[in-house]
């Protein structure tokens, strides 16, 4: 997904418009919906603003990472830090997936 699809996204969710958005961010709405749309690029300052907004980090905003926060776990552990990286690298279908495992083998171990 690029940059102004997720933009889209994550204002769609929160059920703002762009004239909102723009307000926010104090630039015009044609201004916000060429982000949008991909025709121009925010500068670091604005993707920074955009981020705090939607309360997501700026690698997810800029497709660096599927994850909308900062993972705060404690990677010191190095299976932790693989698992993280393989997950990242999965696709939203493959995450679901994975997640629903992952609570399979959660109920089978309560047993």
């Amino acid at each position: 997904m690029n940059f102004g699809k997720r933009l889209a996204n994550l204002r769609e969710k929160n059920d703002w418009s762009q004239d909102k958005i723009s307000k926010k961010l104090n630039i015009s709405q044609q201004s916000y919906s060429k982000y949008e749309t991909n025709r121009n690029e925010p500068d670091m300052k604005t993707i920074v603003n955009i981020s705090k907004i939607f309360n997501v980090s700026t690698d997810y905003l800029l497709g660096l990472t599927k994850f909308k926060e900062p993972v705060n776990v404690l990677v010191e552990n190095p299976t932790n830090a693989e698992i993280i990286d393989h997950i990242d690298q999965l696709s939203d279908e493959n995450i679901q997936k994975a997640i629903e495992y992952i609570e399979l083998l959660l109920k089978t171990q309560e047993k």
